[in-house]
């Protein structure tokens, strides 16, 4: 786990092999903070998107005190109005952004994010089914870990909503609230 896959068998990827797996196994992996974004980093205003947000302070003392600890910070965030024909991507664009300079401002910052599209609900056909990349189903996590080594053991998730604690990370409702 936390790791990625080069096919061998190709030539190219056998050469690109030769250097790329010793430079992945000497990096140290390390725990991870998994972060909802809506209503837990900010407030949820059902179907948020767009620049204008709505910082929730104690979050921004959480994020901190694990960035300071050494964690990985990792944004992960269903956005069904997408699907849903709500808003569009460059509005979850827009909103994201505003996160992310808010918290570059206050001295964190996000290792990754990820986001899920996709919803069986959906009214964009090409978003219509179910995702492993929804939570609470692990796909999110395991994106995360195809860029960064992860201690999955230590990792915790934030979030906002109980039914996320199938997850299977250590869960801990959130005590910003």
């Amino acid at each position: 786990m936390g790791g990625m896959f080069i096919d061998i068998g190709i030539p190219e990827d056998y050469k690109t092999a030769q250097h790329s797996i010793p430079e992945w196994i000497k990096k140290e992996k390390k725990p991870a903070l998994f972060i909802d974004k809506d209503g837990t980093i900010i407030e949820d205003t059902g179907y948020t998107h767009g620049p204008k947000i709505t910082i929730i302070k104690e979050t921004t003392e959480v994020l901190k005190k694990y960035s300071q600890k050494g964690y990985h910070i990792i944004m992960i965030t269903n956005q069904a109005g997408i699907a849903k024909n709500k808003f569009t991507i460059q509005d979850m664009t827009d909103n994201i952004d505003s996160i992310v300079n808010y918290y570059k401002k206050e001295g964190v910052i996000f290792d990754d994010i990820e986001y899920c599209l996709y919803h069986p609900q959906a009214e964009i056909k090409e978003y219509k089914y179910i995702s492993l990349l929804r939570k609470p189903e692990p796909g999110m996590l395991l994106k995360a870990s195809e860029k960064i080594k992860i201690d999955f053991a230590s990792s915790i998730f934030f979030g906002d909503n109980k039914k996320i604690d199938n997850i299977n990370l250590p869960y801990l409702k959130s005590i910003i609230r």
